[in-house]
Parts: C-alpha cells; structure tokens; sequence
C-alpha cells in the first residue's frame, strides 16, 4: 500500500469554512514588555515539551473539537508531545474585537482552569467563496495571563505559503502551527511535518478507518505480486467519479495511457461503482470509505480482468479547486492492491498542480506509475 500522508485526514471539503467572528485587520505585531516578556520567556524554555492545551477552534463562528485535533496533530508531527485538545469550548462575545475576545478567553481560563500550564485558542475567518481571510490564536498560561498572540492575513509571508495554499482548515492549522514555534523559538523535531506517531495520529487513524497493520502488510504483498507480473496485466478502469459524476471519458482518458505508458491490456467498465461515500471533513475518511466502496463494487460484479481501478477526484461542483485526488486498484476478487491519495502538499501533486479532471488523470497516472516501481 501506499502510504497516505498524515495529514489526509485533516482538509475540510470546499464549503466548510464559513464566516466568524470579527475580521478586523490584523495589523503588525507588537513585541510585548514587562510580565507578558516574562511569560513568553518561560514559554520558550520550556519549549516543544510545553504542556499546551488547545481549545476548539472557532471555524464557522462555532468551536470545533476535530480542528483543533488537527492543529494537535501537526504540532505533533513537529515535536510536540505533552499537547493535548479538550471539548470544553469558548463562546467568544458576540460581534468582538480581538482584544476583547482575547481578554474574554483569559478570564475564562482563569474560571476553568485547564489540565496544561498553558492554553491555546484560535479562530478560522473566511467564507466558502473567498476561502480564509484571516487566521487568529494567542495563548495565555493557565492562571489567564497573556503569553502571545498573532494575527495574520492574505497579506503576510506565511499565510501565503500556507493557508492561502491549501485553502481550508488544514492549511490554517498548519499556518498557526509555523507561527507558534516561530514566534517561540522552538526548533522543529528532524524530519517535522512528517508522519508522527503519537496519540493524535492514532486518533486520527481510528476517525478515518484506516486498515490495521496486518490488512497493510497483507496490501504489500499484493503489490509485490502485481509487481512481478507487470507484463501480462488486464485492467478495468471503472468511470472516475468526479465533479459529482461518474465520468467515462476520464475512464478512457486512464486506460488509453496506461495502455500505452505501460503496455497493459487496459479498458473501461462498462458498469460504474455506485457507492454512498457520505462528505467529511476528513479526506483520509474519504479514501477509505471510496476503497470500501470499490471493494463491495468488485465482489458483487466480479470483472473478467485482473485488476479494477478507480480514480476519484474532489472537485468542487463550480469548478473550484481540486482538494485531492485518489485511486484504487483492487484485484479480481476485490482486495486492495494500491490505495493512494494526494493533496497539495505533496510534490506529484505540486508538480502537475491539477486544475480539471484531465490535469487529475495525469497525476493519477504518475502515481500509479510511481506505486510500480
């Protein structure tokens, strides 16, 4: 199996940003004095191993517990292990300006002290149409008294190369995650942003229903076996499912090149997979649900070839952005052989930057390429 990238589980579907709060411009940073440069020094000592609690973060003017999970997973894949969420939520004052919502969050830490030495709160501003406008948090220390706080838009570095990249909660969580160890100081563990390993992983991995490690091992096996027979392969490639659709032409698109790239006996299925792959907010979720879903697909219409593939893309219905791609390929008895996804984040993906279904037919081409070596 190829494995997904830990943050699969994290980008929220096109639509799910909606507005929040006050979006007052952000202004430059201040460099704070007396007790808060005390308390920001300690905080910097301390340093990844800081015991942080993140509070749900505001995305659609409503606390959400599963995006601040997401923040504590990317703290966690740069180093961070005494961090931990809680679902106890702060409603900030309604129609207030950041101050008073961080001078508000401080008196409610100092009411319901939280199980750290410090506690975090962030918000998510944008819309569904203009994406995220502005990305908030600061931290206080448990007795309520402000540490740091930072604001950022459009108009900033990191916000460019973050959040205005992957345009939904995900890239926000990763937007204040660089901000938080830049402005503490903190170096990030060797090889930060990777896979980690601890309990938001694994929470993430049960959320997402990704298959247990002897299912995983037995995928690997499968593909060393396809491996090895590279030269006599019959595939069915069953109608991409993209912009809400089962797509043909994209189908023929696939099997026509890999026919051709790869010397396959490759055609299209003439019965799409109908499956009812719910929306989430976690797209590792969805590439496994799509895997389910071909799986069930190949066991009650058993194919009279070696392997099926199927490619779905999220594509918003307008033709928005393409949130990621994935495909699967089964063998003839419905068990996984290849299961991959990819998002912005990653280099294929960036390379090809897929705008249409044809763009995503080419990612979804070096991929597949890129399992078989």
């Amino acid at each position: 199996m190829r494995h997904t990238p830990w943050f699969a589980g994290l980008s929220l579907l096109a639509g799910s940003l909606l507005t929040g709060g006050c979006a007052a411009p952000a202004g430059a940073q201040t460099q704070p004095t007396g007790p808060q440069a005390e308390r920001l020094a300690a905080l910097r000592d301390a340093g990844p191993q800081a015991k942080l609690i993140l509070y749900p973060v505001a995305v659609g003017g409503a606390p959400n517990r599963n995006v601040a999970d997401a923040l504590g997973l990317v703290l966690e894949s740069y180093g961070m292990q005494n961090h931990d969420t809680t679902d106890s939520a702060f409603t900030p004052p309604k129609d207030a300006e950041w101050d008073a919502i961080g001078t508000a969050f401080a008196a409610f830490i100092k009411e319901h002290q939280p199980a750290g030495d410090y506690a975090l709160y962030a918000e998510y501003l944008g819309t569904p149409k203009t994406g995220p406008k502005e990305v908030r948090w600061l931290i206080v220390t448990a007795a309520g008294d402000l540490v740091c706080s930072d604001r950022q838009t459009p108009a900033d570095a990191d916000f460019k190369r973050t959040a205005a990249r992957d345009p939904d909660p995900m890239g926000c969580s990763v937007l204040v995650a660089e901000r938080v160890f830049s402005q503490l100081h903190w170096k990030k563990a060797a090889g930060a942003g990777g896979e980690p390993r601890g309990k938001f992983a694994q929470r993430w991995a049960e959320k997402s229903g990704t298959p247990s490690e002897a299912e995983q091992a037995a995928i690997k096996d499968r593909l060393a076996k396809l491996k090895g027979e590279l030269k006599n392969v019959r595939l069915s490639v069953l109608p991409t499912r993209a912009l809400e659709r089962h797509d043909a032409e994209s189908a023929a698109r696939l099997a026509a090149e890999i026919t051709k790239q790869m010397g396959w006996s490759a055609t299209v299925a003439a019965k799409p997979a109908t499956m009812d792959i719910k929306p989430t907010s976690n797209q590792q979720k969805h590439l496994w649900d799509v895997a389910r879903g071909v799986r069930a697909h190949v066991r009650a219409n058993p194919p009279d070839t070696d392997y099926v593939l199927l490619a779905d893309y999220l594509i918003a219905p307008n033709g928005g952005p393409v949130r990621g791609t994935f495909f699967v390929v089964c063998d003839k008895a419905g068990e996984w052989v290849i299961v991959d996804f990819q998002n912005n984040q990653w280099p294929d993906f960036q390379a090809i930057a897929p705008q249409s279904v044809e763009d995503c037919d080419r990612l979804t081409l070096r991929r597949l390429a890129g399992c078989l070596k």
